[in-house]
């Protein structure tokens, strides 16, 4: 799954586990668990919160 972040956000992320950037651009995160386990789960909705409004803010804009 890939998600695009704030960038500040997608540096971070890309120093946890099971996470690498995209080659989509900075912005952009590939997290591959190989477990979904409680902490994998809370990263994946921290994440796509974010992601949701990121993408609600630029179609606001738009």
């Amino acid at each position: 799954m890939e998600l695009r972040l704030d960038p500040a956000i997608a540096r971070a992320a890309t120093r946890t586990p099971d996470t690498a950037p995209s080659d989509r651009g900075p912005e952009w995160v590939r997290f591959a668990p190989r477990e979904l386990d409680d902490h994998a789960v809370d990263r994946l909705e921290a994440w796509f919160a974010f992601a949701r409004r990121r993408a609600s803010e630029s179609a606001r804009s738009s």
